[in-house]
């Protein structure tokens, strides 16, 4: 009788081999397209931690910290000056500034201005209207035919803003060259960017007010930092106020005095 050699696989063996490899093949898949999955994930984060590097890494607390922001770095100066083309919007809390060459040795300023109207003030068609009336006002050719536009922003911070934009001839200063430097304010190129939103939940509304003259574009992308800034606005609740505490237990009567026999 012919005893088997130990190498010859049974007749359903190949099958089974076959049928092990092409789970090993499907498993492979499986984890390819995990990690293809993760890898652009991480990609994704990486080059929006690039993005947020050129913002201050701590968020800016506003309105008793109802309005969180992280504010680009290259705004290095902070002024409580409400600027003149939106004076009576309420809730105004801060300008951030950057002092930059235009050249001839002359300085100009770019800025973010940021309100907060919150409770009552906060209605977002109301703050809109009021807005567009203060801009319509405005004599200069870049303030022409003002109007909001709606933009989606779905990576972060609100969803939707209204969006106003105000391109050409408008007021901006400007500092000579010298020790001097003397300030002048004169109609010039540039751009005015005002950002919109608001949570009325929580009762807060967000007004962000860019502004660039053309000398400085190529220093201030507002394309990039516009968008950038609106995915950190967080819009919180009033903190209510804390609870009163308990009040102290009576005191114990004290004890009665034993009865004499």
């Amino acid at each position: 009788m012919r005893t088997p050699s130990p190498c010859r696989l049974p007749a359903a063996a190949p099958a089974l081999a076959l049928a092990a490899a092409g789970c090993l093949l499907a498993g492979a898949g499986c984890l390819s397209g995990s990690y293809d999955a993760a890898h652009t994930q991480s990609l994704s984060r990486y080059r929006d931690s690039s993005d947020f590097q050129r913002l201050h890494p701590d968020p800016k607390p506003l309105a008793d910290g109802r309005l969180r922001l992280r504010v680009p770095k290259i705004f290095t100066a902070e002024l409580n000056e409400k600027p003149p083309i939106l004076d009576d919007v309420p809730g105004y809390c801060v300008t951030a500034q950057a002092m930059l060459d235009a050249g001839d040795g002359a300085k100009m300023p770019a800025s973010l201005s940021i309100w907060a109207p919150v409770d009552d003030a906060s209605g977002l068609e109301d703050v809109k209207k009021r807005i567009l009336t203060k801009v319509q006002a405005q004599k200069d050719p870049g303030f022409a035919n003002p109007s909001w536009a709606s933009v989606d922003e779905p990576r972060g911070g609100p969803s939707s803003w209204a969006v106003m934009t105000l391109q050409g001839q408008q007021p901006f200063d400007r500092f000579a060259a010298g020790p001097q430097g003397e300030k002048e304010t004169k109609s010039t190129e540039g751009a005015t960017r005002i950002w919109l939103a608001a949570d009325a939940t929580n009762k807060v509304c967000a007004v962000l007010m860019w502004r660039v003259p053309r000398e400085l574009a190529g220093q201030v992308p507002l394309d990039d930092l516009t968008s950038l800034v609106a995915r950190t606005v967080e819009m919180k609740p009033a903190e209510q106020p804390a609870a009163p505490a308990d009040a102290a237990p009576a005191a114990a009567a004290p004890d009665a005095a034993p009865r004499q026999p």
